[in-house]
């Protein structure tokens, strides 16, 4: 209610209170130097979407298998973002990130082949930062499949690129077993991220390293000789396509209740596509103390010798200005809230006794589609 808080200001904006994780069924997996698992934060297309879209991308796999020296660029794919185009003309780039970029088509291509230098990797990490090109490679998404937890793209991609991976951290191809293992440490993993982020959500702050919280979100329920448990108060509410691949698991650790909505699954597309535009407009109206108002509004500031007259308007600006933004914006005619707040000078009896009035005027209306 007290408004949301960017960079350690207070906006005075209310807002849903939010915390972004970069954690889901695309996040990029890799192997850290000791063999651990990281997850994430970047975003990678999995490769089981771009098997199944691209049938060339078997033979690429298979050509990085057949690579018995391995490398940690093996299994993984470089391409434009889906629906670019590979002609656009981009304003801005060094010579050697438009050379990269000439290289990279909207079909994938082996990261290996285009990353042949740490120059190539810098210009290519810039390209991506900038979002003209996109990662692929192995995900948790990736990892469901091995799984057979979803058939949503080819399965038969993903075990590969698990393979490629497994021979990375391991030095040797592995077992259908020890594939299948891996995928289910993956996707374990995810689940005891996701748990963790949503303990440090109750808490409100962050829990990271916690030995308790730590025993909790990976299953085990102990620490030394003593068996723990957390749970948040509330139920937790799952919304997104792969929800239901994880989120049983991890209501069974954080022993809580689990909601699924009807259509969950696509609850973040229709959320996006019917969600509302909103704008909050604030005016101050300062009196002088001598009977002067001073409103501050969108344009030059205005005098009034009357504290009503000067909040009147304020709300008449608010209204006009909130209104075009939102209608600027591609919305249809907006619902107007005003919301005044005053601060009077002791003993006065009206708003001629106005000290300070602050005019918040939200406009919110629903997007017009074609």
């Amino acid at each position: 209610e007290e408004g949301a808080e960017v960079g350690g200001w207070r906006t005075m904006v209310k807002a849903i209170d939010v915390r972004t994780i970069g954690l889901g069924g695309d996040s990029e997996v890799a192997i850290v130097t000791n063999g651990a698992i990281t997850i994430g934060p970047q975003r990678i297309v999995p490769v089981s979407l771009i098997g199944q879209r691209f049938p060339e991308v078997f033979a690429m796999l298979e050509a990085d298998i057949a690579d018995s020296e391995g490398g940690s660029q093996h299994g993984r794919f470089v391409m434009r973002p889906l629906g670019a185009h590979a002609g656009q003309t981009i304003a801005g780039l060094s010579p050697r990130e438009a050379e990269i970029l000439a290289l990279v088509s909207d079909r994938p291509k082996p990261l290996r082949r285009i990353a042949v230098s740490s120059g190539a990797q810098r210009a290519l990490a810039s390209l991506r930062k900038r979002g003209l090109v996109q990662l692929c490679g192995f995900t948790p998404s990736d990892a469901s499949h091995v799984l057979n937890l979803q058939a949503n793209w080819s399965r038969d991609a993903a075990v590969l690129a698990a393979q490629l991976l497994l021979r990375f951290r391991t030095m040797k191809l592995g077992s259908e077993a020890d594939v299948q293992a891996f995928a289910r440490e993956v996707w374990s993993e995810t689940v005891k991220l996701t748990g963790r982020v949503i303990l440090a959500t109750a808490f409100g702050r962050d829990v990271g390293g916690d030995a308790i919280v730590e025993a909790v979100c990976a299953g085990r329920g102990q620490v030394g000789l003593a068996r723990v448990g957390l749970s948040p108060m509330v139920p937790v509410v799952a919304v997104g396509g792969p929800v239901k691949v994880y989120y049983d698991e991890v209501g069974k650790r954080l022993g809580c209740e689990i909601v699924y909505p009807d259509f969950c699954d696509v609850a973040n597309a229709v959320g996006a596509a019917t969600g509302v535009v909103s704008r909050t407009i604030v005016i101050c109206v300062e009196g002088d103390g001598g009977g002067t108002f001073h409103v501050h509004g969108p344009t030059a500031p205005e005098r009034f010798g009357s504290g009503a007259e000067a909040i009147a308007r304020a709300e008449v600006l608010g209204r006009a200005t909130a209104r075009d933004s939102v209608l600027a914006m591609g919305a249809g005619e907006p619902d107007i809230h005003v919301h005044v707040e005053k601060h009077l000078l002791p003993d006065a009896v009206d708003d001629n006794g106005l000290f300070r009035a602050v005019v918040s005027v939200d406009a919110v209306g629903r997007p017009v589609h074609a």
